[in-house]
């Protein structure tokens, strides 16, 4: 089995393209491979076999047996670009091909970084990248707890979308989109409406998969083995930050991710502490003679007896008794929880699977064990294939042409006799400037006067011939917002559904189809 290439996880440059790394062979064989290796471990997670907790988990998420292997993925529920639904469209592939399920895991404990959809379209004619919001979405609350959108909210979206898309919209999937957001179970939350709507869209290209909020699905027995075993989990972390950062030549302990801190003597762990329906606040533990403390940062949410935390029932029995106190992973400790406890193979995106390395280094410092293989997929779609490097190119040369024409208008103007006179004046002046340069360098105030003469002539040059400097200027105002145009439609980050179906065609068929993955 080859392992993942990270050098080769860069986003394709061309509208189209794909990236699959490994090949779809190796992929197949890293499902076998991970499978045999979860077979090898012989380690406990609190009180519990990794098989155990490996059947518990896969059967309360997605009702899978110890036979039945699953692939999975995760993303916030958020307007996805083409590369995050590339990875939908080959975990799919990949689970037919090996008679498994698909698995999406929505992040809906992260907080909300922009929920407005971006599209290129018109405001008063003015062509640009604009936003449309979808709902009243507070950026400090979890996604979780985002309120159902309303009638009024989901056609005043749609109204949006047409009035600064157009002929866009009309050719895209999002009449699909909104639509299905209106059949949606009015009493779900934000995120339940806008997952069916995506799945709508997705079914339309034979794209099915099982999908899980993880906030309803996260809690079991890695939570209780990272409280009972707080301190060795916190120094395992912290130095698998530390060799990923040796690795990479990254300075400081911030990148990419902070170290785990000591705060008055409690520890810090990987996990969000929420209490009520608030913010998400980091977790920190403090054993106090028989029980552990549980704080969200400063304040304390609970506690529990640390005989509890020897077993799972008793410890999870104890957790659930903390009055309105949820706890939820971050992003390593999830992915950690994924790969080990629910995936066979679990398939990021080029981030991810950068940043999951630093995984590798924590499952292999604290279990002892191989990391099992993980996939990167990802892909591109831009509206134009104009090419942002040639226009920026333009829009400077003509930037440098005008520059050029006010100290040098003589190289862009015709020479004919209106202007015969003012070069001799201005070549005297010049002449005269690099005189006082070398004999006078001190007198400003005469340095200061010839400057202003070699400007005057300078005008009275660009005076003679106003139509060819006009049209310099009207040539720069076009190049400047051919840039403009192709900056906004060369975007890799517009929502999947933005594009119309035939485009969406094209990028699945250059995707593995599911027989690429049959050995």
């Amino acid at each position: 089995m080859a392992p993942l290439t990270f050098t080769k996880l860069e986003a394709p440059q061309q509208s189209g393209g794909v990236l699959v790394e490994p090949s779809p062979i190796n992929i197949r064989r890293a499902i076998e491979a991970n499978r045999r290796l979860f077979e090898s471990w012989n380690f406990t997670i609190a009180d519990k076999t990794l098989r155990d907790v490996r059947h518990e988990v896969r059967q309360r998420v997605a009702g899978l047996d110890e036979a039945t292997p699953s692939v999975v993925t995760g993303h916030q529920p958020e307007f996805i670009h083409a590369g995050v639904w590339a990875k939908h469209v080959v975990a799919v592939r990949l689970a037919e091909a090996v008679q498994g399920s698909a698995i999406n895991l929505i992040v809906d404990t992260d907080t909300p970084k922009d929920t407005r959809l971006l599209l290129p379209g018109y405001v008063d004619d003015t062509f640009g990248i604009q936003s449309v919001a979808l709902g009243k979405i507070r950026s400090h609350i979890p996604y979780q707890w985002t309120p159902s959108l309303d009638q009024d909210e989901m056609e005043g979206f749609e109204a949006a979308l047409k009035a600064v898309g157009r002929e866009r919209f009309e050719a895209s999937m999002m009449g699909m989109y909104c639509q299905a957001l209106r059949q949606a179970d009015p009493a779900a939350g934000w995120v339940d409406q806008t997952v069916f709507a995506r799945q709508s869209v997705e079914r339309g290209f034979g794209i099915d998969m099982e999908e899980r909020c993880l906030s309803q699905c996260w809690l079991c027995p890695l939570l209780v083995e990272m409280l009972a075993s707080a301190p060795r989990f916190f120094e395992c972390y912290n130095s698998a930050l530390s060799d990923y950062r040796s690795q990479l030549g990254l300075r400081g302990t911030t990148r990419p991710v902070p170290n785990l801190i000591t705060m008055e003597g409690r520890l810090e762990l990987p996990l969000w502490v929420v209490h009520g329906h608030d913010r998400r606040h980091r977790l920190f533990v403090e054993p106090v003679g028989d029980r552990l403390r549980i704080f969200a940062d400063q304040e304390q949410v609970g506690e529990v007896k640390k005989s509890a935390l020897a077993c799972w029932d008793t410890a999870q029995a104890s957790l659930c008794d903390l009055e309105d106190v949820q706890f939820w992973p971050r992003a390593l400790t999830l992915t950690l929880w994924a790969r080990m406890l629910l995936a066979d193979l679990f398939v990021h995106g080029i981030g991810g699977a950068k940043y999951d390395r630093i995984t590798d280094l924590l499952i292999h410092k604290y279990f002892g064990v191989q990391p099992p293989a993980m996939a990167c997929v990802s892909a591109t779609l831009r509206f134009e294939e104009t090419t942002i490097a040639d226009a920026r190119h333009e829009m400077r040369e003509l930037q440098h042409k005008v520059r050029d024409l006010r100290y040098n208008p003589q190289r862009h103007l015709q020479s004919d006799g209106a202007t015969e006179s003012i070069l001799k004046a201005k070549a005297d002046a010049v002449a005269e400037s690099l005189r006082m340069r070398q004999e006078a360098p001190k007198d400003r105030r005469r340095r200061r006067i010839v400057f202003d003469e070699i400007r005057a002539r300078n005008s009275q040059l660009v005076s003679t011939q106003p139509t060819a400097a006009q049209q310099l200027i009207d040539q720069l105002a076009q190049a400047s917002e051919r840039s403009n145009l192709s900056e906004v439609a060369s975007r890799r980050d517009y929502f999947f559904a933005l594009f119309d179906r035939a485009t969406l065609q094209v990028l699945c068929d250059s995707l593995p189809a599911a027989t690429d993955f049959r050995l």
